[in-house]
């Protein structure tokens, strides 16, 4: 039976990506330097709570795992909708960044309420409806860690 030559430490900031570290090296430092891509955009229509539950799940998760908790969305709008932002997203990360997409992973995700409203119009028309969408903001990840040695780095 073989051993392995590297034991695996969580990430910092995602729960579902491993950092392997070679066994030899005990005194090894992990410095983040990670890259951030921060994306705001409006849904046109009213998001359910459902989805609303499943967009905040996929806060620190890997990039694959939030695909799949998003294909759980049960209105075909909504999960088209998200489903085409995280791809064209994750597209943009690889072709700009030149990410690798198994380091990719949803950082943040704030959901608010966008109410578009004229209290001018709405004094004149009082039986107007007001529209309320939805400001999704999603910020991914990218992390390239640099393992250094503390004992080759002693000046």
């Amino acid at each position: 039976m073989a051993t392995k030559k590297y034991y695996t430490i969580p990430h910092p900031r995602c729960n579902d990506i491993h950092i392997k570290i070679p066994k030899k090296n005990e005194s090894i430092t992990i410095i983040d330097n990670s890259q951030d891509l921060t994306v705001q955009t409006l849904y046109p229509g009213q998001l359910s709570i459902n989805t609303q539950r499943l967009l905040k799940k996929t806060q620190h998760r890997a990039y694959y795992r939030a695909m799949n908790l998003l294909s759980a969305v049960s209105n075909q709008s909504e999960r088209n909708f998200l489903l085409q932002l995280l791809i064209s997203l994750g597209s943009c990360l690889q072709n700009n960044y030149d990410a690798n997409i198994v380091k990719i992973w949803v950082d943040n995700v704030s959901i608010q309420e966008h109410i578009k409203s004229n209290s001018l119009i709405n004094a004149v028309e009082k039986n107007r409806v007001v529209t309320i969408s939805h400001l999704i903001e999603l910020k991914l990840g990218v992390t390239s860690q640099l393992l250094i040695d503390e004992e080759e780095v002693n000046y």
